[in-house]
């Protein structure tokens, strides 16, 4: 089981806040596996969870799981 936040609920512009105080967490924990849960809805927030992750220096790789969960490896400090 990975360190997780769950986006249900959440709007792009508040998602991006979310994510990267998230991220910054983990970083600082030295967690090297997350994931996050952004739901299948219309796909707002996976194509915006996956546009930021696409551009976030912090992030080694990512990947969709079932659908509705994205897990990643965070690069090393």
């Amino acid at each position: 089981m990975y360190p997780s936040v769950d986006l249900h609920g959440e709007t792009s512009a508040t998602m991006v806040a979310v994510l990267n105080e998230f991220i910054a967490d983990n970083v600082k924990l030295q967690n090297r596996k997350i994931a996050i849960i952004h739901g299948i809805g219309e796909g707002i927030l996976k194509r915006t969870t996956h546009e930021m992750l696409k551009h976030d220096k912090r992030i080694k790789t990512y990947y969709l799981e079932i659908g509705i969960l994205l897990k990643m490896e965070i690069k090393p400090i």
